[in-house]
């Protein structure tokens, strides 16, 4: 004699094996749609954007800053590294150490612009070693050389992340 299930003994068997089966695929649907996430970091300014633009990087941030003056033989205002600095959400006062770009400066060259651009770093004084920027609300005060004839620059930021998901795009 065969073993029969009753009615609610086989909705019951069949509820478990199909719940069973499909586990894999409830743990696969969220790591799926995970896969094209890609975090951007941001910056939103709080302070205008005629005089300096910062873009956010990886271990450091593009600022590019304008000259008051400009003519073809102009030599672009150098920043003081030893006066500028920038505070942190937390409050910490950093020392900031730049970078020239290599490819801006042999733009910079071929198309001479008012702007000029340096990738900074934060340096923490104490140890010597470079500071990852952190997500918050950041201070940057830009000394310039003396010769430069313009007053220090100050500029207020968000640092933040967003996440951009392109199934979420539209297609057009």
């Amino acid at each position: 004699m065969k073993n029969k299930l009753n009615f609610k003994d086989r909705f019951r068997y069949l509820k478990l094996s199909t719940i069973k089966r499909l586990m894999p695929c409830g743990l696969m649907l969220p790591l799926l749609l995970l896969v094209g996430c890609v975090s951007l970091p941001n910056i939103e300014m709080k302070t205008p954007t005629d005089e300096i633009r910062i873009t956010p990087g990886n271990n450091a941030i593009g600022v590019i800053v304008r000259t008051k003056t400009w003519t073809p033989s102009h030599q672009q205002d150098i920043i003081d590294a030893d006066r500028s600095y920038a505070v942190s959400p937390s409050g910490t006062r950093y020392s900031l150490r730049f970078e020239k770009i290599e490819y801006v400066e042999k733009y910079q060259k071929r198309d001479p612009s008012p702007w000029f651009e340096r990738e900074v770093y934060l340096n923490n004084p104490s140890k010597g070693n470079d500071v990852p920027w952190v997500k918050g609300n950041w201070e940057l005060n830009l000394f310039f050389i003396e010769p430069a004839s313009r007053p220090p620059i100050h500029a207020e930021f968000r640092l933040y992340t967003s996440w951009w998901f392109p199934l979420f795009e539209r297609p057009f």
